[in-house]
């Protein structure tokens, strides 16, 4: 979903015959695919209480949906981007994948600064 304000080189991207993810494309290296974001910083995204708190937002949820359901997906993020909670979901999403150190919710876990 975050992917798509960057442009794919698609012939860069592994030949999928059925539509199914492997092992390989989940740890891909982040370096080997610069325009897709590695599983394991992923993970990361369960991880930020800033998330979470955008996510009790009942509109941001629907928003979520609409796109989740659209046809053309690229139509509604366009303009999913015009709502202003929308944009602030994901530029919270990109902070915590693009960043090394981020807020850490899980408990007794520390924080890095």
């Amino acid at each position: 979903m975050f992917a798509a304000s960057r442009h794919r080189n698609t012939d860069a991207l592994p030949a999928k015959s059925d539509n199914r993810w492997t092992v390989d494309d989940i740890l891909l290296k982040e370096e080997d695919y610069p325009d897709k974001v590695p599983f394991l910083k992923l993970q990361l995204l369960s991880q930020s209480e800033e998330l979470r708190d955008l996510l009790r937002n009942p509109h941001l949820r629907q928003v979520l949906r609409s796109i989740d359901g659209a046809d053309s997906k690229a139509d509604a993020m366009r303009a999913a981007m015009q709502e202003p909670l929308f944009v602030e979901f994901s530029d919270e999403c990109l902070k915590v994948v693009e960043n090394d150190k981020h807020k850490v919710s899980r408990p007794g876990a520390t924080e890095d600064v």
